[in-house]
């Protein structure tokens, strides 16, 4: 199945509240924030012929801040443009 099309069947009626992206080398990690606080993770294959390649579509149960920390302190280049709502 597409790797988008599987994260929406897991997404179901959640609405997306956040995003972010964590890129390294090797990949690109998509981060939605859902409104019930869990969060998909799709992981993205840096191409090495032109191509890109899913290689990983969950969701996660940590919190969106510990994702973005997480990668962040894997040295992953992190960018989220809503990273710090006003709670």
């Amino acid at each position: 199945m597409n790797p988008i099309l599987l994260a929406a069947r897991i997404m179901g009626d959640r609405k997306i509240t956040r995003r972010g992206t964590a890129k390294t080398e090797a990949c690109t990690i998509f981060l939605w924030e859902l409104d019930d606080g869990k969060v998909i993770e799709l992981i993205r294959d840096t191409p090495i012929s032109g191509t890109h390649s899913f290689r990983s579509v969950k969701e996660r149960g940590e919190p969106f801040e510990t994702l973005l920390n997480y990668y962040e302190r894997g040295h992953a280049r992190v960018f989220s443009p809503n990273r710090f709502m006003a709670a």
